[in-house]
């Protein structure tokens, strides 16, 4: 059963198939408690000396690519994660890992499907890039979003999205 749901958002179960444990993770989107949450699962985790976890991103719309960035650092040494660049294409951005130093450095899968966007894409594109692990999907792409945007509150009920980033 689920060792960890601190809402609805994310949640971790056991697998026990010949002897061997896998976690496996699964999370909606990315919001500002998620990278908090994968924290506390793997620390749980490494209680259970678990032999490999699947990230589990099927139908995840994304979210904030700051939280993004701290689950990669939980994953990969070192590295960079994003850059940006500008309309003449000047480096603005870069986000590196090696913040947070690993917390887990077994096997890793990512299941991803078609409703798997932006956020989720970067998670999966990064894992991939490094050669951390493998992905694993339920379909031949991800929904390909491929931009990121800023939310701006306007009225009491609006918003405003506007682009910043396209990757």
């Amino acid at each position: 059963g689920p060792i960890l749901t601190n809402n609805d958002e994310n949640s971790m179960n056991i697998i026990e198939y010949n002897k061997k444990k896998v976690g496996v993770i699964k999370f909606n989107s990315f919001n500002t408690n998620t990278a908090s949450d994968i924290k506390k699962i793997l620390i749980q985790l490494k209680k259970i000396n678990i032999d490999g976890l699947i990230l589990d991103i099927r139908d995840n719309g994304g979210g904030l690519l700051t939280s993004v960035i701290e689950i990669l650092d939980m994953f990969i040494d070192t590295g960079i994660a994003l850059k940006y660049k500008d309309p003449l294409q000047n480096t603005i951005v870069t986000n590196n890992m090696n913040k947070a130093g690993k917390l887990y450095d077994g096997p890793l899968s990512i299941l991803v499907n078609s409703n798997s966007a932006s956020a989720s894409e970067v998670l999966a594109g990064v894992i991939q890039y490094y050669k951390r692990g493998i992905i694993i999907g339920t379909s031949n792409t991800t929904f390909g979003k491929g931009v990121i945007q800023s939310v701006i509150p306007i009225l009491n009920d609006k918003i405003f999205k506007l682009t910043t980033a396209s990757y």
